[in-house]
């Protein structure tokens, strides 16, 4: 599952259809300007495959942030996501303490970008 919620979407500005209208070109900013969220269940062993596939494809349209929601894994998952955010990739990672489904990780992931600063 692959979500992509622009910083504009979050604030209730207008968008059109769901997607940002681009007025200007992506200026590089600390803020992101959008963020790809993907749930994963135990899927240590495609992260790095996957992290680079989002990071090549997302990056020319401007500053992003990738959120990983862990839903309850038992593999090293996290540790993994923990090791592709050491490396310098802008990545969140958000945990179940148990298996929730994708409807809980979008839950999950609007809960936390609701609140400001998080």
């Amino acid at each position: 599952m692959v979500i992509v919620q622009t910083r504009r979407d979050r604030e209730g500005s207008r968008t059109h259809h769901g997607r940002e209208r681009i007025r200007s070109p992506a200026r590089l900013t600390s803020e992101p300007r959008f963020s790809v969220v993907i749930a994963v269940f135990n899927e240590a062993d495609n992260l790095k495959a996957v992290t680079e596939d989002v990071l090549r494809a997302a990056a020319p349209l401007g500053q992003f942030e990738l959120i990983y929601v862990d839903d309850g894994s038992t593999d090293l998952t996290a540790d993994r996501i923990r090791a592709l955010r050491a490396a310098g990739n802008s990545i969140r990672l958000l945990r179940h303490d148990r298996r929730c489904g994708k409807t809980a990780a979008l839950i999950t992931v609007s809960r936390r970008l609701a609140r400001p600063g998080s």
